[in-house]
Parts: structure tokens; C-alpha cells; sequence
């Protein structure tokens, strides 16, 4: 332990502290006897620290490893918008998800045909989103309070507690991933892998290369120059649209609208521009 103490002193290297558990790996010696070491650590220079003020290292829950990993976010924690609901593809898994569309699917709709087939969908999502809440739940909510759990149960375990219920917790965490890992398959839209290993990083890697495809970065204008930025590409779009819909080389209008009915008359056109009365506006308030 001397010698890595000296490896970061002779490269400049300090301890970023942590925030989570205190311990980073345990390992079962006996049937009740349990060894907790923080083996893992973040190290970083002084410039390096300097550069970012904000550094934080995350200890994070593991279901598959005795280690625990560590995320390291530069600019600190970020913060997570919530996203659309949406159909998963890992609820298919469960007997619960063809239950509730085949209920709701067998309901009544519209009179129309189609106005049935609207109905009956608008009746599938309201059916899905009230059984994914209340039986099958969030996956991502589950993995955080499964890691909650963890993290209770390992301070009884250090304290000499029992330690099945941690082996228990990790064994399920390790099911919620395998889930988490289909729903980061869905995102990428990668079919031709039908079976992943655990390999939710590639599904997350090709979610968003697709993500970053999709994005728009600038738009070539008539001339063929290249707009690039939000303010440049909001008036090529405002100018593009303006260009589409006026009208040009207008001519003879005289001889196309003599054949159009007229609708609104002159007296009727008076009344619909003119001003609005006291009488008008107490009538229509009362």
C-alpha cells in the first residue's frame, strides 16, 4: 500500500474523494464474516482539478461484480429530463401486457371503421400506461431503489448483520439490468442482434449515434452556401417558407375570380372588419 502511496505522490496524482458508499468492494470470508475495503478511488492532477471545480465521483450499485464502478462526471452530477411515454418492448415479457391489450382491444370504438381502430389504440395506451405503473412499474425506478436498498442493507451487513438479504438484492439488481439492457435495445433500434451479454453501453453507443445523427447542424440556402447556427437556419427556414407560399407572377386575377361565388358580401365584410360595440362585448361576456 506504501508503494501505490508513492506512485501518486511521484505523478502528482490526489484523491477525489467520493460521493455514495464508503466501501467499493466486499468479499464473503465465512459463513457470516464479510470483508468491506474501498479499493477503487478517482485520482486526478492539480491542473486537472483546477480545470474542473465541479469533479464528482459517483459510486455506483453493481449486481454482477464484487467491485462497485465509479462514474466521474467533470461538470458534476447532470440532471435528467423526463421523456415521452412510450410502448416497451421488454413488456412483452411479462402475461400482464397481453392481458390488458387484449381487454382493451375487445372493448367497442366509433361507428366508423377507422374511428373504431382509433379508439380501440387511444384505449390500449390509457389501459398500458395504468398497468405499467401500478404492476410491471419503471425499470429505471426499480434499479434506483433496488441500489438504495443495497446501500441500507450493507451498513447492517458491516455492522455484523446478516448478509443473504445483500446476496438476495444483488441477484435482482442483475434481473432489473437484464431488463434495462432491452429497453437501451429498443432506443437503438438494433433488431439484427436479437440476444445481447449484459451489453447495455452498445445499445446506449448506437442510441445515441442514432441521436446524433438525427441532429441538424446547419442548411444549404439557394446558393449552395452552407447555414450554420439556430439564428442563421431560423431565417433560411422563415425566408424559404415566405418564398414558397407568395405569389408570383400574378396576372389577369380579374378573369379567375369573376368565377368564384362570392360568399362574403360587401355588407357582411362591413360588419365582420369593423369595430367591435359595448353592446357586442357585454353580450358576449354575459
Amino acid at each position: 500500500m506504501q508503494t501505490f502511496r508513492d506512485v501518486l505522490d511521484e505523478c502528482g496524482l490526489m484523491d477525489m474523494g467520493f460521493v455514495g458508499s464508503r466501501y467499493t468492494w466486499f468479499k464473503k470470508c465465512a459463513s457470516d464474516v464479510y470483508v468491506w475495503e474501498r479499493l477503487d478511488r478517482g485520482v486526478a492532477t492539480t491542473d486537472w482539478l483546477d480545470k474542473y471545480l465541479a469533479a464528482q465521483v459517483k459510486v455506483l450499485e453493481c449486481g454482477s461484480s464484487d467491485h462497485k464502478p465509479l462514474l466521474i462526471h467533470p461538470n458534476g452530477a447532470p440532471t435528467k429530463l423526463n421523456r415521452p411515454w412510450r410502448f416497451e418492448q421488454v413488456w412483452l415479457k411479462d402475461d400482464g401486457c397481453h392481458d390488458t391489450m387484449a381487454a382493451a382491444w375487445s372493448n367497442g370504438g366509433g361507428e366508423l371503421p377507422m374511428g373504431k381502430v382509433v379508439k380501440k389504440v387511444e384505449r390500449c395506451q390509457g389501459k398500458l400506461k395504468k398497468w405499467s405503473r401500478c404492476c410491471f412499474s419503471n425499470i429505471t425506478w426499480e434499479i434506483a431503489e433496488k441500489k438504495k436498498q443495497m446501500v441500507q442493507v450493507e451498513r447492517t451487513v458491516i455492522n455484523g448483520g446478516d448478509g443473504a438479504a445483500l446476496v438476495q438484492l444483488k441477484q435482482e439488481l442483475a434481473g432489473l439490468l437484464v431488463k434495462e439492457e432491452k429497453l437501451w435495445q429498443q432506443c437503438s433500434k438494433t433488431h439484427w442482434m436479437k440476444e445481447g451479454d449484459k451489453n447495455s453501453k452498445y445499445f446506449h453507443h448506437r442510441a445515441s449515434q442514432r441521436y446524433r445523427r438525427n441532429w441538424i447542424l446547419g442548411l444549404k440556402n439557394s446558393r449552395g452556401v452552407m447555414c450554420m447556427g439556430d439564428d442563421n437556419v431560423a431565417v433560411l427556414l422563415e425566408d424559404f417558407y415566405n418564398e414558397l407560399f407568395k405569389t408570383s407572377n400574378s396576372c389577369n386575377m380579374e378573369e379567375v375570380l369573376q368565377h368564384i361565388r362570392v360568399v362574403v358580401m360587401e355588407e357582411m365584410n362591413r360588419e365582420l372588419v369593423g369595430e367591435f360595440s359595448c353592446a357586442e362585448v357585454d353580450l358576449i361576456l354575459n
